[in-house]
């Protein structure tokens, strides 16, 4: 059953080569027109027949040969219609047909996989070539639904392809606001208008609501900007394509569709090994966030909580098939596990040498950052984004809880605070397992709450977050961390409590925290019982916060010489 499959797939990828030099043979002087004509239509013949056979076999493999197949066909339909008659041309409508049908039950069957993508894709650009005019299905809606998470992947080909038949729909129009609507001009004299990739500057800093009508064409910038090789040279053109984005996202006039297409993209991007594009993409997730945060979240939610999950890297090697008696069938066999293989990697498999890339300085498509960059720029949006951070606080917080209990206090199991705060009782969550110490590392566990302390600090009123109360707990614990900017973060989330004990004092603490001139900061605070510095009613309260910088202080490793003033020994005899 898999030879015959992969010997389908195999004649079905040598087609459009063959259909090729078929037209050319037709368009010979030597005579052969009707034969030619004779032999491609014999061919389209068993493009139909032998989908129609596929369709009907229930296989979990059959989706891939389907989807080799469907390509083949339209890239075959395609060249004919490059070159041979339109009588010849016409001919090809019933078969055009059933593979539009064909390929419409495949998509809606297998909506994630990346050759299915491939092949529907393909069927777009043939019938925009030899029917203008027909789209790929009636059903714009459900296609857009099945479709749109696929724009958060990581694989570029799905991306890529995914809005392929994304813009093959009719573009739709922006969401008006009748209240917006100036009722005293004569509509009838100044046609709409609507911003386009050209039309707006780079350097624009807010748009014109009033110019946002007509069609909405977002989905072609979006495929533009995905086809834009990555390389330095581009870094320009693609900023400038993130921030026309950024602007079409701030207004919330795109339709719901366009809204979850646009945030999707932006989280696939943070997977692209660029570093430009990463502040650019979060800048728009936080734009459709703040204007339009009801459809959108759900997506943001799902990112954000892959991001906790451990990350199950695909397989790719490429198997290798033994027994082959000629080399023929060796072939076959070979093309069969490449296909399969790219199959189960989720396209991100490079079957095929990328060194020239390489030496032009471009960034392979199959290069990906890594799993700590794409946590790191996928929980800044929470940071960027502080009201989503509060309206969604019962997510987020829990989150925070479940990396404590699974990450955090898994590779500081000693931590002194563990037992008082109790987090495994505060974060019970079956859906995220438990890592090991081994799989942890210093530098991503700190990385990590880093990005969560950041998210909480940018909060204005964390009295609003979901159980306060715990965080401020975790907050004062952090203080006594020995990495500087984890303890400075703790003080910057506690400030925005505004606690009575601590707001008179915030000039004296704050020198405490850094890397330099503790000695100088101790001088000037004076903690004496007698000291009228401090009143007496918060001392109580005060004293244990104090306590615990200047037990992270102590902690800490040196970063000046020992015969520094602020060399560990000299910081550490000052704290005592």
């Amino acid at each position: 059953r898999e030879y015959m499959l992969g010997k389908i797939g195999y004649v079905a990828r040598c087609m459009p080569f063959l259909v090729s030099l078929g037209c050319s043979r037709g368009d010979d002087d030597s005579g052969g027109v009707s034969s030619s004509n004779e032999l491609i239509g014999r061919v389209f013949h068993w493009f139909a027949s032998i989908s129609k056979e596929l369709e009907s076999t229930v296989d979990e493999k059959t989706h891939i040969t389907q989807a080799l197949v469907i390509e083949a066909f339209s890239k075959s339909s395609i060249e004919c219609h490059r070159r041979l008659s339109s009588s010849v041309v016409a001919s090809l409508g019933n078969a055009l047909s059933t593979m539009r049908s064909c390929a419409n039950n495949l998509l809606f069957s297998h909506p994630k996989s990346a050759w299915v993508v491939r092949g529907v894709a393909a069927v777009t650009r043939a019938l925009s070539i030899l029917d203008p005019g027909t789209t790929l299905n009636d059903r714009a809606n459900e296609t857009f639904e099945i479709l749109i998470s696929n724009l958060a992947n990581s694989n570029h080909f799905v991306r890529l392809q995914t809005l392929a038949i994304l813009e093959s729909f009719p573009t739709r129009p922006f969401v008006t606001d009748h209240a917006d609507l100036d009722l005293t001009d004569d509509l009838d004299e100044e046609p709409s208008q609507r911003p386009n990739a050209q039309s707006v500057p780079d350097d624009i800093s807010g748009p014109d609501q009033s110019t946002f009508s007509g069609s909405c064409n977002i989905i072609s910038m979006l495929s533009d900007l995905e086809r834009t090789p990555i390389v330095l040279a581009n870094e320009r053109r693609i900023t400038s394509l993130l921030s026309r984005v950024e602007v079409f996202s701030r207004t919330g006039k795109l339709p719901i569709v366009y809204a979850e297409a646009v945030v999707c993209h932006m989280l696939g991007l943070l997977h692209v090994k660029f570093a430009p594009i990463w502040a650019s993409a979060v800048k728009v997730i936080v734009a459709v966030s703040t204007s339009q945060e009801g459809p959108v979240w759900p997506y943001i939610k799902e990112a954000l909580e892959q991001s906790m999950s451990k990350l199950s890297l695909p397989n790719n090697k490429v198997e290798t098939t033994d027994g082959c008696k000629t080399h023929y069938t060796a072939s076959i066999s070979r093309h069969y596990t490449l296909c399969n293989s790219w199959e189960s990697a989720e396209g991100r498999l490079d079957i095929f040498s990328s060194e020239q890339a390489e030496r032009n300085s471009q960034i392979s498509r199959y290069s990906l950052t890594d799993e700590l960059t794409i946590f790191e720029n996928t929980w800044s949006i929470c940071e960027n984004a502080p009201n989503l951070t509060a309206t969604k606080s019962k997510v987020i917080v829990h989150l925070f809880l479940v990396f404590l209990r699974a990450q955090y206090y898994v590779f500081h199991h000693d931590e002194p605070d563990l037992r008082e705060l109790n987090i495994a009782a505060n974060a019970v969550d079956e859906r995220f397992c438990d890592w090991s110490k081994a799989e942890l590392g210093r530098k991503s566990v700190q990385k990590k709450l880093e990005c969560f302390l950041k998210a909480f600090a940018a909060v204005k009123g964390p009295q609003q977050l979901y159980k306060h109360k715990l965080l401020l707990q975790i907050s004062t614990a952090m203080l006594g961390n020995a990495d500087h900017r984890l303890s400075n973060l703790s003080f910057a989330c506690m400030l925005r409590y505004r606690l009575p004990h601590l707001a008179p004092y915030v000039q004296y603490i704050q020198p405490m925290l850094k890397k330099e001139g503790l000695r100088e900061a101790l001088t000037k605070f004076d903690l004496s019982v007698d000291s009228e510095m401090v009143d007496k009613d918060h001392r109580l309260q005060l004293i244990p916060i104090v306590t615990r910088i200047l037990f992270g202080r102590f902690s800490s490793r040196g970063n000046g010489s020992k015969k520094s003033n602020d060399s560990p020994t000299a910081r550490r005899a000052a704290i005592l």
